[in-house]
């Protein structure tokens, strides 16, 4: 109780303890008008004995007065009891309405807190999937920065290990083995061409050197460790072979000075040398695997100790 009163408004308050002590002014009230009633009793019980006195001759003239006293003193203590109980009315109203605006006040606050409760929750959730993002996020840069440093391109803390000196070597090698097995891929064809003198066929075995070589280089580099691609693996062959067959059908209509309406011998004749390089690149390609396994060459970039 006086937990609820020191939170309450005074007036609030105030009007409490009055309709308390009317309550228990009410009572008293109660115990007059039964003692009223119990008068009228009396009273009734006075005028017969002094009806029945007077006409004997035995009561006088003052205990009449007494009596008539005592009726008026009663009288006015009933009046006066009358009013308390209007003020008890209006005290009990006052009580009544000071505790519907109690329950309207601790509504309101109940209505505050669930709005303050629901406010902070909301907040905590933001902060926790804010939290969460940032975990993830956290998460995939830790995956990334592993599987890079497991390939050799970076360390653990995200440092750059490339030896550069070791990586031109491991190219090196890489063109030097391309560039053999794609000379030797094409012997078979230079064997075919009967019309090819041995300066044509040497500028022949040079140029598939060459191409062969930095098929080399371009194919390390592409394919890097992911050697079960093989979509990445074909796209490489083909790339290669399309630009070595568009580069040497332009050469000979350029320098055989083939007329302009002879178009079906030179696709014909593209068609037969793109088949050519696609097999020289898929031969040097294979050559450059078996390197990669047999550990004769490092796939890019090289793994650290």
């Amino acid at each position: 109780m006086l937990l609820l009163t020191n939170s309450l408004s005074p007036a609030i308050t105030s009007s409490l303890y009055l309709g308390c002590w009317q309550v228990s002014k009410a009572r008293r009230v109660g115990a007059s008008q039964a003692a009223w009633r119990g008068l009228g009793e009396r009273r009734k019980l006075l005028e017969v004995s002094c009806s029945s006195s007077c006409g004997d001759g035995e009561l006088g003239e003052q205990q009449e007065n007494q009596i008539e006293w005592s009726v008026e003193g009663q009288v006015d203590k009933i009046l006066g009891d009358q009013a308390l109980m209007q003020d008890l009315n209006a005290a009990v109203e006052r009580v009544a309405n000071a505790r519907r605006e109690l329950e309207a006040l601790e509504e309101q606050e109940r209505q505050a807190s669930i709005t303050h409760n629901i406010d902070t929750a909301n907040s905590l959730v933001a902060a926790c999937q804010r939290d969460i993002f940032a975990a993830e996020m956290d998460l995939k840069n830790a995956e990334v920065a592993l599987v890079r440093a497991r390939a050799g391109m970076v360390s653990i803390l995200g440092e750059e290990i490339f030896d550069k000196d070791l990586e031109r070597l491991e190219s090196a090698k890489a063109a030097g083995v391309c560039g053999m097995v794609g000379v030797l891929a094409g012997l078979p064809f230079f064997s075919l061409a009967r019309d090819l003198n041995a300066m044509e066929m040497v500028a022949s075995a040079a140029f598939i050197l060459v191409s062969c070589a930095v098929f080399g280089l371009t194919y390390r580099y592409a394919v890097r460790r992911d050697l079960s691609n093989t979509q990445l693996r074909a796209g490489c062959i083909a790339a290669f072979s399309l630009v070595r067959c568009l580069a040497q059908v332009d050469a000979v209509r350029l320098f055989a000075g083939l007329p302009q309406q002879d178009v079906a011998q030179q696709l014909l004749q593209g068609c037969l040398f793109t088949g050519e390089s696609i097999a020289i690149f898929a031969f040097a390609a294979v050559g450059l695997e078996y390197c990669f396994q047999q550990e004769i060459v490092s796939p890019f970039p090289l793994k650290q100790p």
